[in-house]
């Protein structure tokens, strides 16, 4: 009886690709995903010609990997990345690299040092818009879990949705005139008169962010309806509401902190001068038979006239 040979398949796993393993978070120990640059520093034209090659290949695959703008995941990722390169970068001895080699060397390092400090900048001015985004993350992290491939729990994710409906709509009422609601974080003025003032440039900002979570939560939407019939039972009527919310509560930020009138927002409410704000967005977002027994008995619906945030259950 002949035997046969073995075949051996050697499977080379970009360091990005181990990014995606289940079990501990990937950014636990960053010296994993990030080669010692030495067994990768070469001289047929510059020492670091390999070493940079290789930063951007893990950079540009991580980008593509973690697509929520600013989500949790994607924050603790990128900065993990970033400063596992500084610390890499560090192991190479500056002296023995010739003047090309240097010079690549000072420039990656001066990239790490400014997107390190990128991050930190973002992580400053998440906090200034905390009281006006307090659901930002929650709202983010739905699109963690389906780049993890995690499961999804349509009812969970259904009361989240409606959840963050109601939030959304009790601080845009808190951003009213006294007459129609009283004054929230900055309401009516540049610098803001309760408890967290907000000045107009956070407050633009915010809004900007406001689309950009939107966007996410319509990407991640898109990604299971009608693959998932009980996803899409479950969450099309919340989404559309949260959508309409946001869209609201970004509207209404611009309008009454920014000062930029409806007339010159677009119908997703984003400055358009010259442009009035179409009304048909809410009818478009609306879907047939919003009310359902068994889904309102889960997903809590948000008491009118309340002026108070709603907490998370």
């Amino acid at each position: 009886m002949s035997r046969r040979s073995p075949l051996l398949l050697v499977v080379l796993i970009p360091s990005a690709a181990i990014a995606q393993s289940p079990g501990a978070p990937p950014y636990a120990d960053p010296s994993i995903t990030i080669p010692r640059l030495a067994t990768i520093t070469g001289r047929p034209e510059t020492e670091l010609g390999v070493v940079v090659s290789r930063f951007q290949a893990d950079q540009t695959a991580l980008t593509r990997r973690y697509d929520a703008p600013d989500s949790p995941a994607q924050r603790g990722r990128m900065r993990a990345f970033y400063t596992g390169w500084q610390a890499r970068l560090r192991e190479l001895d500056f002296d023995q690299l010739g003047q090309e080699g240097k010079v690549d060397y000072v420039l990656l390092n001066n990239h790490l040092i400014h997107q390190v400090a990128l991050l930190d900048r973002a992580d400053a001015q998440r906090a200034e818009e905390a009281a006006l985004l307090p659901f930002a993350d929650r709202l983010l992290a739905l699109q963690d879990a389906r780049r993890n491939l995690e499961t999804q729990d349509p009812r969970a994710a259904a009361r989240t949705l409606a959840e963050v409906t109601q939030q959304a709509d009790s601080l845009r009422g808190l951003l009213e005139p006294a007459g129609r609601g009283g004054a929230g974080p900055g309401a009516g003025s540049g610098a803001g008169s309760g408890a967290n003032p907000v000045s107009k440039a956070v407050a633009n900002r915010a809004a900007d962010d406001l689309d950009q979570i939107r966007n996410a939560v319509r990407a991640w939407f898109r990604y299971y309806d009608g693959y998932d019939p009980v996803f899409s039972w479950w969450i099309k009527d919340p989404q559309a509401k949260l959508d309409e919310a946001l869209t609201r509560y970004a509207r209404t930020i611009r309008e009454r902190i920014v000062g930029i009138p409806p007339a010159q927002q677009s119908a997703g409410g984003t400055p358009a001068p010259g442009r009035a704000a179409a009304g048909g967005v809410r009818a478009a977002t609306r879907q047939a038979g919003a009310t359902t027994p068994d889904r309102s008995s889960v997903i809590p619906s948000a008491p009118r006239g309340s002026g108070r945030i709603s907490g998370s259950k």
